[in-house]
């Protein structure tokens, strides 16, 4: 079989920079935002509560519209993830880059907190650097997280990649057997649509030599 890659979901790290300022909060002079930022960073929730007592926006974006919630998601910082949603912030921030909370949790390999976000009811939005959030699941190989997203909206199983191709093709190119078994039974897509370069995935997974997933494009 060839050997093939599972793309990084490219995360801009700019866009949640540690030493931005505050968008559109009414931060107290006596909190410096950056030194917050790194808190969120370094998992210090004790130092996160201080801060809230003298004034601190637990809402605070940063220059590039990100929360501090979706820093913490970005940096992995689980107690402070699960410090902030118990302070009831703010779910459906969406960032510059249409980045959201659960578009975050998705592309960082966070499952459990992107099913708990679901059950939150955040929005089924958000993007994974130029991918959509159900063809950023998929990718990842995050069946389960792909098959809450489904049963919240069918819809989403239609959402194409940046280069305009089904979420099929993507599964066949990245995906697991069990990604694309899953996809087919769904019964929603259609088997012929062909890639950027005029490929059906069954083509693509002759090419690569996926025995296993050219059997299932056959049935």
């Amino acid at each position: 079989m060839k050997f093939f890659l599972k793309p990084f979901v490219i995360i801009i790290l700019s866009s949640l920079s540690l030493n931005a300022q505050t968008t559109n909060i009414s931060t107290p002079s006596n909190i410096d935002i950056a030194k917050v930022l790194n808190m969120v960073k370094q998992g210090a929730v004790a130092q996160l509560v201080e801060a809230e007592k003298k004034g601190l926006d637990l809402n605070s974006l940063d220059a590039f519209g990100s929360s501090l919630l979706m820093n913490a998601i970005l940096h992995q910082q689980t107690k402070v993830v699960d410090y902030l949603i118990s302070k009831n912030v703010k779910l459906d921030v969406k960032s510059q880059n249409q980045q959201t909370a659960l578009s975050l949790a998705v592309s960082n390999d966070q499952p459990e907190l992107a099913k708990k976000l679901i059950e939150l009811g955040v929005p089924l939005e958000g993007k994974c650097g130029r991918k959509e959030l159900f063809v950023c699941a998929i990718t990842m190989n995050d069946l389960n997280t792909a098959k809450l997203l489904f049963e919240k909206n069918k819809e989403l199983i239609l959402q194409k990649n940046e280069k305009n191709e089904s979420v099929l093709i993507e599964a066949v190119k990245y995906g697991t057997t069990e990604v694309v078994k899953w996809l087919i039974s769904q019964n929603k897509l259609e088997l012929n649509d062909k890639s950027e370069d005029g490929k059906t995935a069954l083509q693509i997974a002759q090419e690569m030599e996926r025995d296993e997933i050219i059997v299932l494009l056959k049935k």
